[in-house]
C-alpha cells in the first residue's frame, strides 16, 4: 500500500520520538549502538532516512526524503543524511522538522 508523503513523514517522526530512537552516522542501530542490517529484527534506533524506510516502502521513503530535502533547503544525494548527521542536530529538532514537513505536505495534498 502506498503512503502519502505526509503519512510517511508523520510516521517517521513518531518512530524517532521515543527516548534513544534516533541516531546519527548509521541508518539503523541496535540497543547497544551497533549497526544492524535492515532484515535484522534488532534495529532500535534510526536516522531520518532509516526511519522513512522503516515506516514505508522504498519508493515512498525516497519520495518523502526528496520532499523533506526541499523543505529544509538542501539538495543533492545524501543531503538529508548530512543534515541528520550534523553534530549540532538534536533528536527533538529532527522530529519537529519531520512534523513541520508533514504539515506542509498535507496542506499541499501530498
Amino acid at each position: 500500500m502506498t503512503k502519502s508523503i505526509s503519512e510517511t513523514l508523520y510516521a517517521a517522526a513518531d518512530l524517532l520520538e521515543g527516548e534513544g530512537r534516533w541516531t546519527q552516522g548509521e541508518i539503523r542501530r541496535d540497543k547497544d549502538g551497533r549497526y544492524v542490517q535492515s532484515n535484522s529484527g534488532a534495529a532500535f534506533c534510526w536516522c531520518l532516512t532509516g526511519a522513512t524506510l522503516k515506516v514505508s516502502s522504498f519508493s515512498d521513503s525516497m519520495e518523502a526524503d526528496r520532499y523533506f530535502a526541499r523543505f529544509i533547503g538542501v539538495d543533492g544525494v545524501g543531503a538529508v543524511e548530512e543534515w541528520n548527521d550534523d553534530e549540532r542536530r538534536t533528536q527533538s529538532e529532527v522530529v519537529a522538522k519531520l512534523r513541520e514537513a508533514g504539515d506542509r505536505a498535507r496542506e499541499e495534498g501530498k
